[in-house]
C-alpha cells in the first residue's frame, strides 16, 4: 500500500509542478475559488499538504502548530 501511495504522491508532484511551471508572472496574484487566497497562496497551502503528506508516508512526526 504504501509502495502505491508513494507512486500517485510522485504522480501528483509531477502534474502540480506542470501547472506551476505554466504559471505567467501575472498569473500569482489572480484570485482563485477560495475568495481569501490568490494564485500564489493557494499553491504554497497545496505544496505545503504535499510535503506534509510524504512526512506521513515516512513515518516521521509531524510539527505541532507553535513548534
Amino acid at each position: 500500500m504504501v509502495a502505491t501511495a508513494l507512486e500517485s504522491l510522485a504522480r501528483a508532484f509531477d502534474v502540480l509542478g506542470r501547472l506551476v511551471d505554466a504559471l505567467r508572472l501575472k498569473q500569482w496574484t489572480l484570485p482563485t475559488r477560495c475568495d481569501a487566497w490568490d494564485v500564489q497562496q493557494l499553491a504554497r497551502h497545496v505544496v505545503s499538504g504535499q510535503w506534509l503528506f510524504a512526512r506521513v508516508l515516512r513515518g516521521e512526526p509531524l510539527a505541532r502548530v507553535g513548534d
